[in-house]
């Protein structure tokens, strides 16, 4: 391998070292916590939601969130960023096997002791789709992919309205159904509603191109909406909305075409974050954007070296 996978297993060095150093905090976080009732936010101030809850079972664990607002952000970064570093942590890493193993141990244990179901939920099925990809469908096409992509949209926005239903409510209906029977579902359930209900009314232009950053605010809507896709469809409409998923096709489509056996772990990754993407609308949040430009960059990498290698024995 050339120079640009060196540059490639730079940045994920410090990515992994960087989800260590979180994972190490959020693990002592909970020890702390359970062994000698001690609460880290007594020491150390961090951000923290109101409305946020941080235990489970009746409070008898205490749901840890290392550096973020909450758990359920945290597990989202881990659930974006550890499969990749689990990987680097058990291949490429330079330690002891004892050492490695344990990396990737702390690595789960920080995602497991959020108690974040949306984890639970899409880690799994990240994994099976990534399975059956390499199991079944490895030679996919972008054609295919942006077909069904294009069926897919075409059965949300005209066929299910007509059959006088929302897929996007059955879908969130589901997810929230398995994820929550609490506070949560309602506040979610609440926002979506309203959101529906709206969007339901709003007229052809701004459904077209939708209501701008901050819709919901320019709508005059009391909350945001707690689901990404469609914060997106709200903001930007049916053509941003569209471009929005053409883009995530197109990633997946990349991921595809890299030849490195790494590829599978940035699948589980970048899969796992658009599902969480279900249940969260933070979009400002820097982790799917900053996997996309690495899935790019390796790439690329790839080209430029097999290039190389061509233009060097052709000469």
């Amino acid at each position: 391998m050339g120079r640009g996978w060196d540059i490639v297993w730079d940045i994920v060095a410090i990515l992994f070292y960087s989800m260590m150093f979180a994972s190490l905090f959020a693990v002592a976080e909970f020890g702390l916590k359970v062994s000698a009732n001690i609460n880290v936010n007594d020491f150390i101030p961090r951000p923290l939601r109101s409305d946020y809850e941080h235990s489970v079972l009746d409070k008898l664990l205490t749901r840890v969130r290392g550096f973020s607002e909450e758990s359920g952000h945290h597990a989202m970064m881990m659930e974006t960023f550890g499969p990749l570093c689990g990987y680097y942590a058990l291949v490429k890493l330079r330690a002891p096997t004892i050492v490695r193993w344990l990396c990737a141990l702390i690595l789960l244990l920080s995602l497991l002791l959020t108690f974040s179901a949306g984890a639970f939920l899409f880690i799994p099925l990240a994994t099976g789709i990534a399975t059956l990809y390499f199991l079944a469908f490895r030679h996919i096409k972008l054609l295919y992919l942006v077909g069904g992509s294009l069926v897919l949209l075409v059965l949300n926005f005209v066929v299910v309205p007509l059959l006088g239903m929302s897929a996007f409510g059955l879908i969130y209906t589901i997810v929230e159904g398995k994820l929550s029977g609490g506070g949560s579902l309602t506040d979610r359930t609440d926002r979506f509603t309203a959101f529906t209900n709206f969007y339901e009314q709003a007229d052809i232009f701004h459904r077209i191109v939708g209501y701008g950053p901050s819709g919901f605010r320019v709508a005059e809507l009391e909350n945001s909406i707690l689901s990404l896709y469609p914060t997106i469809l709200f903001e930007g409409g049916v053509f941003g909305f569209a471009f929005f998923l053409a883009f995530l096709v197109y990633i997946f489509y990349v991921i595809t075409k890299i030849e490195h056996a790494v590829k599978i772990y940035l699948m589980i990754g970048f899969i796992a974050c658009c599902g969480h993407y279900a249940i969260v609308g933070d979009y400002w949040r820097p982790w799917l954007w900053f996997l996309c430009a690495l899935i790019c960059f390796i790439a690329r990498s790839e080209i430029f070296e097999r290039t190389f290698e061509k233009d060097k024995l052709s000469g």
